[in-house]
């Protein structure tokens, strides 16, 4: 195509431009007009509101003047009988809040007294748990490093469990009577149970020498009136 023939189209490309320009700045100038109606109006609004404000403040303030005006006045008409009476019932008045402030803050000092004395008990009946575990844990250990044979026996032996009280640690083996002389000195104040055997109530499987021993410290934990969690492989 010629370049005169490509003149009409390069015409009505400049003409489309042309319009395009002029329909835009249009509407750039209908945008901004609105934009600047709307912060007229909010802050006309704004204005307002304050104003409104202002003056619902400056009315409370007029009224709270007339009410304090009136008492005033009234005040100055009371004869002196009547002034001094009702001076006492106020100052009664405000006595009386006063000693219920006082008795709420003796109160509240109490409480917190009260609780303060609970948190130690607490903390005193928790550490005295804590250290009644630590001497349990020693004396399996120490059952368990001295008592290893018995225990094996005694897991295979049909004889029933024997069950004692007044601290004493009774095993159903002949030869261990010496060394349970010896334990019964050393817990003649304690009072527990031992099993030195399985129970006949645990059926279907035999227990281990450290599940037997894992058993006992649960009663003794039972008998104490204590919680506590055996692992998984206990």
């Amino acid at each position: 195509m010629s370049d005169d023939d490509k003149d009409p189209y390069h015409e009505l490309e400049r003409q489309d431009r042309e319009r395009f320009e002029e329909e835009t700045r249009a509407a750039d100038a209908a945008a901004a007009a609105a934009l600047e109606e709307r912060r007229s109006k909010m802050e006309l609004q704004d204005g307002e509101e304050r104003g409104a404000r202002q003056r619902i403040q400056e009315e409370r303030r007029q009224k709270e003047e007339e009410r304090e005006r009136r008492r005033q006045e009234v005040w100055q008409n009371l004869d002196p009988e009547e002034r001094a009476e009702r001076e006492r019932q106020a100052a009664q008045k405000k006595a009386e809040t006063e000693e219920r402030r006082r008795k709420r803050r003796e109160q509240e000092a109490e409480l917190a007294k009260q609780h303060t004395k609970l948190d130690k008990e607490q903390a005193k009946k928790a550490s005295q748990r804590l250290e009644y575990l630590l001497k349990q844990s020693s004396i399996f250990a120490k059952l368990q490093g001295g008592k290893s044979g018995p225990l094996d026996q005694a897991a295979q032996s049909p004889e029933p469990k024997s069950r004692t009280r007044k601290g004493s640690v009774h095993h159903i083996h002949a030869e261990d009577s010496n060394e349970e002389d010896d334990e019964e000195d050393e817990e003649e104040e304690e009072e527990h149970v031992f099993l030195t055997k399985q129970p006949s109530t645990i059926k279907f499987g035999t227990l281990k020498p450290y599940q037997l021993e894992a058993l006992n410290w649960m009663i003794h934990l039972s008998e104490k009136g204590l919680n506590g969690i055996l692992a998984d492989e206990m």
